[in-house]
């Protein structure tokens, strides 16, 4: 509907006057359809919770539990180059795999591998001078290895290091992650190292989906037993002498 314009005369203080007026046209209601408002307030939502889970999904950890080390009293744990505590210890998984807040201790692998690289554990330089096949265990959920390496230093120095894989398969996306270990007892340039002699692992896992509503989808508790070290014979005197490397030292 259009407005409509009007033209007459009138009368005013006795003179005739014209004029004209003007009907503006009466606004049309406005239809709503609910419909589609509450599809597009639907949209609204589902974009919202998408995105809330999103970041709520990323601040939940893959894996909770711990690592455990039950050493000697005094017995300093490094993982890596960083020392974690001494005797009997335990390492959170968050702290192991890292976070927003922490870079990781263990190193994230793409898969498996047979031997790691002696750069990896000791510096550039560094060589491997023993190695020992310390077994592993296998499920359906998980899989371990662990390895005893003597190694030198660029620097000349013996260095001793368990490299500890662990290998997670019931994740949305398998995991495997190399973890290595020092254990040192005395004082500087210790003559006393330890390999692992004996542990237990337990592991449960559901799908990634759960971490939407705050939980992890893994659980690991790791338990190491330590005994000492034996080096081979051809370095025994050496090490004797001159003791491990460890980390912080000169």
């Amino acid at each position: 509907m259009i407005g409509s314009l009007t033209f007459g005369t009138k009368q005013r203080n006795g003179k005739t006057v014209s004029y004209q007026s003007y009907e503006g046209a009466k606004p049309r209601p406005l239809k709503v359809n609910a419909w589609a408002v509450a599809a597009l307030l639907a949209g609204f939502l589902v974009t919202w919770v998408v995105i809330s889970s999103k970041d709520r999904m990323k601040s939940v950890p893959d894996i909770t539990g711990s690592m455990t080390f039950d050493a000697e009293p005094d017995t300093r744990i490094y993982i890596g180059n960083k020392l974690v505590g001494t005797g009997k210890t335990s390492v959170f998984w968050e702290e192991l795999l890292g976070d927003e807040r922490q870079d990781p201790l263990a190193i994230e692998l793409a898969g498996p591998i047979k031997s790691v690289n002696a750069e990896w554990m000791s510096g550039p330089g560094a060589k491997i001078l023993d190695f020992q096949d310390r077994g592993g265990s296998s499920s359906p959920d998980s899989s371990e290895s662990q390895d005893s390496y003597l190694l030198r230093r660029a620097d000349g120095l013996m260095d001793h290091v368990i490299a500890y894989q662990l290998q997670l398969r019931w994740a949305d996306k398998p995991r495997c992650y190399l973890i290595l270990v020092r254990a040192r007892k005395g004082a500087a340039g210790s003559t006393i190292s330890f390999q692992r002699s004996g542990s237990q692992t337990l592991s449960s896992g559901v799908p990634g989906i759960v971490k939407i509503f705050g939980k992890s989808p893994s659980k690991v508790e790791d338990f190491w037993h330590f005994s000492p070290y034996k080096p081979p014979d051809k370095y025994a005197k050496e090490v004797s002498d001159k003791g491990f490397w460890e980390p912080g030292s000169p």
